[in-house]
């Protein structure tokens, strides 16, 4: 909870109101956990699906500033993550996104005009969830 909402909750918190003079963009990244469930990965899925609210609900607050809020959901991306022992998987990494891909996404959001937003990409590998 803490890392992945609360973590962004408070960062918004801080940074939104100095966006407010000039507008802006806030780009959120979710998972497709938050739109599945996962056996044993209860609380991601879960703060993974208050994730993409809270942006939706920001961007509704901001709008009037001119501050656009978006959410990019992602598929399993290949990254350090799943070396780690807490997650312990063997899912094929060849067959996720790469993160220079999702790094690719992540600047065409950032570039699109400040008159329109894409308000949530998903981005999944082309074999699928897994």
């Amino acid at each position: 909870m803490q890392l992945n909402l609360t973590s962004v909750f408070q960062m918004c918190a801080a940074v939104v109101p100095t966006m407010r003079p000039m507008g802006g963009l806030v780009i959120n990244v979710s998972s497709h956990a938050a739109r599945n469930a996962f056996p044993n990965w209860g609380a991601y899925c879960t703060v993974k699906a208050a994730l993409a609210s809270f942006t939706r609900c920001l961007a509704e607050e901001e709008r009037a500033h001119g501050i656009r809020a978006c959410t990019l959901t992602l598929g399993a991306v290949d990254t350090p993550l799943w070396d780690s022992p807490t997650v312990q998987s063997t899912f094929d990494r060849g067959a996720m996104l790469p993160d220079e891909q999702v790094a690719v996404t992540l600047l065409h959001l950032a570039q699109q005009p400040s008159t329109q937003i894409v308000e949530d990409l998903t981005l999944m590998p082309a074999t699928g969830a897994f």
